[in-house]
């Protein structure tokens, strides 16, 4: 998922720890981006940097389609609503053929780097997370 419109970028620099929602794929009880082809099993309780578990390799920023580029990172979602909303429209909308879980876990970000929206929902830009192990919705 990308940001459709960028509000604010960031240094990333700041290490202020901040909470939020994420999406994640669930197999047996082991947790996994949602958009990551490369399968990678994500720990909880600890800080993960991004560059470790980027999708998009030689990217260093995302550019939208008005011109705007923002830096790659942790896609995290501000709202816990809008998080189980969107998950809930994923797992079960047209064209899922998944055989997992999909989880809304809390997530302990800091590292911001960009501000935004997507699908029509806030969302904030991370460099690092750490997975609580609190999910606070779970669809099979």
């Amino acid at each position: 998922m990308c940001l459709s419109k960028v509000e604010r970028i960031y240094k990333g620099t700041s290490r202020k720890v901040r909470k939020g929602y994420k999406i994640f794929r669930c197999y047996d009880e082991r947790l996994v981006s949602l958009f990551s082809t490369i399968g990678q099993v994500l720990p909880e309780d600890l800080w993960l940097d991004e560059r470790d578990y980027r999708v998009l390799f030689d990217l260093d920023k995302l550019e939208i389609a008005d011109g705007t580029s923002y830096p790659v990172g942790w896609h995290i979602l501000v709202s816990r609503e809008d998080a189980i909303d969107l998950a809930f429209s994923i797992r079960f909308g047209k064209g899922w053929d998944e055989d997992c879980s999909l989880v809304v876990s809390e997530v302990y970000c800091k590292g911001l780097l960009a501000k935004g929206v997507e699908n029509n929902r806030a969302v904030e830009v991370y460099r690092y997370i750490k997975i609580s192990e609190n999910a606070v919705w779970t669809a099979s």
